[in-house]
């Protein structure tokens, strides 16, 4: 289907209707009876290639052939030698909290 939105035509993007599987309940909204059915299968996410503001970029899920690419690097984190030494004191005093509020004539 051919659609327009100001003035840039384009072709719909067209999505699989989802499967079904087992009935997981029923109820009724507004006096109608409704059945609850869970999913068979997701259906996949399509992709599109997309422009917003001048900045193209690319919807749906990335696949990508290596999977060591697509991997979250590691990042070594140094650990903090417990010591007996105190924690260092704050910067600002520590204001009572429980202060009574002073009125302005």
């Amino acid at each position: 289907m051919k659609l327009t939105y100001r003035g840039i035509s384009y072709d719909s993007a067209s999505s699989p209707a989802p499967q079904m599987g087992a009935t997981t309940g029923t109820g009724r909204y507004r006096g109608a009876p409704v059945v609850f059915r869970a999913l068979a299968n997701l259906p996949a996410q399509p992709a599109n290639d997309l422009t917003w503001r001048g900045v193209p970029y690319r919807t749906g899920l990335m696949t990508s052939a290596d999977p060591a690419a697509a991997a979250v690097p590691v990042v070594a984190i140094p650990a903090v030698a417990a010591s007996g030494a105190a924690a260092p004191s704050p910067a600002a005093p520590v204001v009572n909290a429980t202060t009574t509020p002073t009125s302005i004539p």
